[in-house]
């Protein structure tokens, strides 16, 4: 990630807001990106983030608010986004009768205007060998697999060496080798392109971004790394896993339950003869350490076990708890 003490933003997102009617869809929305960042975009279904790629890329004008791409406004001029922008919807346009070479092709007379027929070709060619398209360049789109379409789509996003890459959804659907290829790809790209990404993935965004911008109900409610989100919501009481040296039983249970506080929860599976393992969690408003509670009350019973660990708050426990706190404040 490339330090932003040291680079001026390539995009900055300036209090926009978007109105459809009546409905409010995006409540002043800021936000910068800079050289060399992978951002990610999360959020639930009509969170806004479509929307908002929309409007970055020139699709969508705001209600008010501004986009300044490299200090210059795309309301004031929008040819700016066309050249310095590769966007990838969610369902990319292609034209399912051409093959990925014509149809790279089109998009080179589009985006390379002023450039020779040969220049283009090479152009294409480059492109191809970073996606390994070579094979397929001369089948249909309409015959190829999903992961070879949404290939070529990537593919049109890079003609013309746009600063900015925004991408919706660039791996749904993808088998796991192509969410492989796809993510190294990203990762590589970032040396000469600036990244804006959504995904449904949770774990993909937390490996691949340097930044997670959470959206909910059109309005930004949290910016941050992944670490930083996983550290947010470390108030949120982990799940402490317990294997116990004995059969758990009812009298087990109800002992545990009268031990701890209330509104503990025990997560376990209907008691069977030589079951050994529950977990169990704190409500959030519990302010002591969890697991020195649990602990004590183990000591106290005198029982033995095998296994205790305080599972680790994940990327998607994170997100879901912000916007549940969100949405209980609102």
């Amino acid at each position: 990630m490339t330090s932003s003490a040291k680079h001026p933003p390539i995009l900055t997102i300036d209090n926009v807001t978007k109105y459809y009617g009546k409905n409010l869809a995006l409540n002043k929305i800021n936000f910068s990106l800079y050289p060399g960042e992978i951002i990610g975009f999360l959020g639930v279904n009509g969170a806004g983030k479509s929307t908002l790629m929309n409007i970055i890329t020139g699709y969508l004008a705001p209600t008010t608010g501004n986009i300044l791409l490299n200090g210059q406004s795309t309301l004031i001029d929008p040819i700016i986004a066309q050249k310095h922008i590769g966007y990838l919807p969610e369902n990319p346009p292609l034209y399912h009768e051409m093959t990925p070479f014509e149809y790279l092709s089109f998009i080179a007379q589009i985006r390379l205007p002023k450039a020779t027929k040969e220049q283009q070709q090479k152009a294409i060619t480059s492109i191809m060998d970073t996606l390994a398209l070579h094979t397929m360049q001369h089948r249909l789109i309409a015959h190829l697999s999903k992961g070879y379409r949404q290939r070529v789509g990537i593919a049109s996003t890079l003609i013309g060496s746009p600063s900015l890459l925004i991408w919706d959804e660039p791996t749904a659907g993808l088998d796991p080798q192509q969410l492989q290829e796809i993510h190294q790809l990203l990762r590589n790209l970032r040396t000469h392109h600036t990244i804006l990404l959504s995904s449904h993935m949770l774990h993909e965004i937390e490996s691949l971004c340097d930044r997670i911008i959470v959206l909910h109900q059109g309005e930004i409610i949290q910016s941050s790394t992944p670490q930083e989100l996983k550290s947010i919501c470390q108030k949120f009481q982990p799940v402490i896993q317990i294997e116990f040296d004995f059969p758990i039983t009812k009298e087990t249970l109800s002992q545990l339950q009268l031990d701890l506080p209330q509104d503990v929860t025990i997560h376990h599976p209907v008691l069977q003869k030589g079951l050994s393992y529950m977990e169990v969690q704190f409500p959030t408003t519990f302010t002591e350490d969890s697991r020195k509670v649990l602990w004590q009350v183990i000591k106290k019973n005198q029982w033995d076990i095998l296994h205790f660990h305080a599972q680790e708050i994940s990327l998607e426990d994170s997100f879901l708890s912000i916007t549940q706190m969100n949405h209980k404040e609102a």
